[in-house]
């Protein structure tokens, strides 16, 4: 009987580390650089607790681009203006390229090209990545009216 019982631990153990380990990581980021020939995206985590954090994440052909998304600031806006009309310019950008070139997963490179716009100025976007690979599964920029 207690060796059931050891088993069963162990094996509730083992399997709470191996959902962990497999678990996809949600990222909000300012953009801070991408590389549009390996695919590389660099961006600073916005809510790191220990101050400042760079994440790496590795766009690939798997990797879904979503639409911008678009939030409200809040009300009154205090210092520093969270709003950047050039990132709200480039996340607008952003969604015509996705409607008007809907199957451009065989070529990225335009995609990446609005990354690294995106970046240029350090807009905000959410990153889904695996835990593991560090390979991006989703890429949606944020947009602020």
């Amino acid at each position: 009987m207690r060796k059931v019982v050891a088993l069963l631990a162990v094996l509730s153990v083992v399997t709470l580390v191996d959902t962990a380990s497999a678990a996809d990581e949600v990222d909000a980021v300012t953009l801070s650089d991408v590389d549009t020939s390996s695919g590389l995206i660099v961006g600073a985590i916005v809510d790191y607790p220990q101050g400042y954090a760079y994440g790496y994440y590795q766009n690939t052909a798997r990797t879904m681009h979503l639409p911008s998304r678009i939030v409200l600031p809040p009300n009154p806006i205090l210092p520093p203006n969270p709003i950047h009309p050039a990132c709200n310019g480039f996340a607008r950008q952003w969604t015509q390229l996705l409607v008007h070139r809907p199957n451009a997963a065989l070529d990225i490179r335009p995609r990446l090209v609005a990354l690294a716009n995106m970046a240029r100025v350090g807009c905000p976007a959410v990153i889904v990545v695996d835990g593991t690979t560090r390979e991006a599964i989703s890429i949606q920029p944020i947009a602020t009216e």
